[in-house]
């Protein structure tokens, strides 16, 4: 992994090859494979992504401790950002968890184990509470950001009610890995292992996608609420 920040001149090849976890994110922007040697900004204005977002959401996942200034935060579009949110929640509720949940059904099925009835509950617990987190999100803070852009105000609903309310919920999985690890018996150790190694990204995609939302999503609403008194 390099330990460089990524920069829009970059061919996007060299930034896969540096953080090759950045393969689940592209398809979040709408970006196909086959981008050859073509730099971000080239690749970007292919698919009328802005490169500056693109470029913060590479950096945000790959640097642990990698902070934004002002001025990068200043050259993202919220519209962008939230549809980029937007299609993070559709890939978690869509592909991820129900690819993990499937895998846990059929190891489970195979274990014959008598903790298999307690670890489906728990998956099921566990999907019903990110669809409701999700939901909050795009029913409630997303229009309500929509409306500042608009400077349509009027509801009484602010961006820290947001942030008071925000679950973590990459935090479950990490019971479930317990679960899995202490409980889960299987005959393909290596299918086994498949299925540890995807939570594990989940997890740590689930930690990123809430720095995203609080620290580079609240920031500038917190500045359009104080400028709208």
């Amino acid at each position: 992994m390099s330990d460089k920040l990524f920069v829009k001149s970059m061919k996007l090849a060299d930034i896969i090859h540096a953080d090759w976890r950045l393969l689940y994110v592209l398809p979040r922007f709408g970006i196909k494979s086959g981008f050859g040697d073509a730099a971000v900004t080239d690749v970007c204005k292919k698919y009328n992504v802005n490169a500056d977002l693109l470029i913060l959401i590479c950096n945000i996942y790959t640097f642990e401790d990698y902070t934004p200034g002002v001025k990068d935060m200043n050259r993202v579009p919220l519209e962008g950002l939230m549809a980029y949110l937007k299609q993070s929640h559709s890939d978690y509720l869509n592909k991820r968890i129900p690819h993990i949940i499937k895998h846990i059904e059929r190891l489970a099925d195979e274990s014959h184990s008598r903790e298999r009835k307690i670890i489906e509950q728990f998956c099921e617990s566990y999907k019903k509470e990110v669809i409701a987190h999700f939901d909050y999100e795009e029913q409630v803070v997303f229009p309500y950001i929509d409306s500042l852009i608009r400077k349509e105000i009027g509801q009484q609903f602010k961006i820290d009610d947001f942030l008071h309310n925000h679950s973590n919920i990459e935090d479950k999985l990490s019971d479930l890995k317990n679960i899995i690890m202490k409980y889960m018996k299987a005959d393909d150790d290596e299918d086994y292992r498949d299925l540890l190694i995807d939570l594990f990204l989940l997890e740590e995609d689930l930690k990123r996608h809430a720095i995203i939302e609080e620290k580079i999503l609240v920031t500038p609403v917190e500045a359009m609420e104080q400028s709208n008194g």
